[in-house]
């Protein structure tokens, strides 16, 4: 028997629909699709069709054509989902413009049908962009797309978008008419009266609010998510070390060291009670502590150094 592939419409109580295709089975019939779809929407599978099948009830379903080859239909599904615009939240519940255009051969009949009327699309895009603004992607989307973005492929392919003209010809077409349509004036308000950012002042200025905001809960937080986020990848781990050893090893590291191991040898006295101990380790020792604590202890003005007595 000639298998025949089908494209059909399901239309549930609420209005709403959804556009598929599907072929016969062995014995021609075509409630394979219908009957796996009854299934998962009975199992639990989680998917806009089948959380609307489990609110609504069974949907209606209609045989909108039939194909002889699985390219027609894919091909009748992708007008069929435009003509019902069943992509929109409010008319449909397609997650795809279908045809599995996204996998089909560069130059085939669907791939360029899906560029003529998905990917090259403005009134497509328009749409796809309004049903998606407010929606954030899945947390299990971000972790991925992170996860890739840090790939050499990844890092390639920005690249080599970075170099294209039009692109850059575009962002700075809209970096211009976001200027004239005063899109930046608000910032330039709010930095009024603070000075330019690039003297030692504005240096000391943001640093202060940096390391003030890195004291905080919320500053803690964020410093250890970027730090995870940069150890993730074992490129910048790798860089990481290397720096550190790096730091270890330098004139500047052994000079700092050996000023702090001269501070510590240095006589501190408690303030509160007048006793002076010969170094600041041996106050530590006295109250039980580390020696960085009665280092803290000094910048708190709850102990001095002095010179040796």
């Amino acid at each position: 028997m000639e298998q025949i592939h089908f494209v059909y419409l399901l239309t549930f109580a609420n209005g709403k629909v959804y556009v598929g295709m599907s072929k016969t089975n062995a014995r021609g019939l075509t409630t394979d699709r219908y009957r796996r779809h009854a299934y998962d929407a009975n199992t639990g599978k989680d998917s806009p069709i089948y959380n609307a099948w489990r609110k609504h009830g069974a949907p209606v379903r209609t045989i909108l054509s039939t194909h002889t080859t699985r390219d027609e239909a894919a091909l009748a599904e992708i007008g069929a989902i435009q003509a019902h615009d069943s992509m929109s939240p409010a008319r449909g519940y397609n997650l795809q413009p279908g045809g599995q255009g996204l996998h089909a051969p560069v130059g085939s009949a669907v791939y360029e049908l899906m560029r003529a009327k998905v990917w090259n699309n403005p009134e497509r895009r328009r749409k796809s962009s309004e049903a998606l603004k407010g929606k954030p992607l899945p947390e299990s989307v971000q972790a991925a797309h992170a996860v890739w973005r840090v790939t050499p492929e990844a890092k390639a392919q920005f690249a080599e978008i970075a170099k294209r003209p039009e692109r850059n010809a575009k962002v700075a077409a809209s970096t211009r008419a976001r200027h004239d349509a005063g899109f930046y004036a608000p910032m330039h308000v709010a930095q009024r009266g603070r000075g330019d950012i690039r003297t030692s002042e504005g240096h000391a200025r943001n640093a202060a609010k940096r390391k003030a905001f890195l004291a905080t809960p919320e500053g803690k937080a964020a410093s250890r998510k970027g730090m995870n986020n940069m150890r993730a990848n074992p490129e910048n781990e790798a860089k990481r070390l290397a720096g550190l050893s790096t730091f270890l090893h330098s004139d500047s590291n052994r000079a700092h060291c050996e000023a702090m191991a001269a501070k510590s040898r240095k006589p501190v006295k408690d303030l509160a009670t007048g006793h002076v101990y010969d170094s600041r380790q041996a106050a530590a020792r006295a109250f039980g502590v580390t020696g960085p604590t009665v280092g803290h202890w000094v910048k708190q003005g709850k102990f001095a150094y002095i010179e040796a007595v």
